[in-house]
């Protein structure tokens, strides 16, 4: 019989518990933990600095402290593209923004931007993309000058909408048609399309006069003018086309032609030098 005693080792069983205390023990998970700690913090405090805007110096963007990291971490506008410009310089529209090339891109927001741009009267449309790391892109669409709107004795010039731009009217006088009264700057795109039909007339409009914000009056190039009803325009105007070029209508020293009336038109003939006042006539025409 062998009498030697056999010697077993009994371990305990290791809890779940202690085994995480066994690997937060090690010194690389106990290094990796603070670290993550540490860049957790200094993130947190970072970030109230932004929002709360600590880290702002009084003055323009490129002042600030963001700012002025920005070029180093290459995080600026070294590239700004702009598209769709026809009248106006890419100055204005930089400028608009409070931006330049090399401006920091540090809380750039292009919504704000976009509806910066679109609050300025001769754009249309704006589209503002921030293209990281270094890159802007804007692209305009600038509003189309459609006629010249002259309002108490100031000229603007409108685009189909009717809102007024900045622009020069001396560029555009002669080109565009001039409109006046209450209310003509929202009606001459009507006007316009329905004039697009009678291109014998058009030609010879040098005006457009909106009276009482229901009708307009029609001003020649021979100083004629032309009442035309609140209703029925195209048929007034499709008359005195045919009347002007089946007899010339506008060109025999008539003073104005009155068609308000319906099925009638009133012309009122110049009164030649040295004729007395009290010859003047009024033609009455059916209109057919």
């Amino acid at each position: 019989m062998n009498n030697t005693a056999e010697t077993r080792v009994y371990r305990r069983k290791r809890r779940y518990s202690s085994k995480l205390w066994y690997w937060g023990d090690l010194l690389a998970v106990r290094a990796l933990s603070r670290a993550f700690g540490c860049l957790l913090l200094f993130s947190t405090i970072g970030y109230g600095l932004v929002q709360g805007e600590h880290l702002e110096v009084p003055g323009s963007q490129s002042q600030s402290l963001m700012g002025r990291l920005a070029p180093v971490l290459g995080y600026s506008a070294q590239t700004i593209r702009i598209a769709g410009l026809k009248r106006q310089s890419p100055q204005k529209v930089l400028a608009a923004l409070g931006i330049e090339p090399g401006s920091p891109l540090f809380g750039f927001d292009v919504d704000i931007a976009r509806k910066l741009l679109e609050n300025i009267d001769w754009i249309e449309r704006a589209n503002v993309r921030s293209v990281f790391p270094n890159k802007l892109e804007i692209d305009i669409v600038e509003r189309e000058p459609f006629a010249i709107w002259q309002r108490e004795g100031s000229y603007y010039v409108i685009d189909r909408t009717g809102i007024a731009m900045s622009l020069d009217t001396s560029s555009y006088a002669g080109m565009l048609p001039l409109v006046s009264g209450h209310g003509a700057q929202l009606a001459v795109y009507e006007l316009v399309n329905q004039l697009e039909s009678h291109s014998g007339l058009r030609a010879k409009i040098t005006a457009a006069a909106r009276i009482g914000g229901r009708r307009w009056t029609l001003y020649f190039a021979n100083n004629a003018k032309v009442a035309l009803p609140e209703d029925k325009v195209d048929e007034a105007l499709s008359w005195i086309e045919w009347a002007d070029a089946e007899y010339g209508l506008l060109s025999k020293g008539i003073v104005s032609v009155d068609l308000r009336l319906s099925h009638r038109a009133v012309i009122t003939p110049q009164i030649q030098p040295g004729e007395d006042q009290a010859g003047e006539t009024l033609k009455v025409s059916e209109r057919q």
